[in-house]
């Protein structure tokens, strides 16, 4: 990415709407759901903030507490 997130967007595509920016190192939590589209595997998140959607998977590091 350029280093300031990507794109929570409300349809699983590139051309889904943007609903929220999660900026690099941001919490989000996975919810069930996968869908691939436009050459991405997305994955169904909700931010810290309510909102959910959906993110390219390439961008989510999962880490272990």
């Amino acid at each position: 990415t350029s280093g300031v997130g990507v794109w929570v967007r409300a349809e699983p595509s590139t051309a889904g709407a943007q609903l929220e920016r999660a900026l690099t190192n941001s919490l989000l939590i996975l919810l069930d759901g996968q869908e691939t589209a436009d050459g991405f595997t997305w994955q169904r998140v909700q931010t810290t903030s309510g909102n959910e959607g959906w993110v390219a998977t390439e961008f989510i590091e999962i880490q272990n507490p």
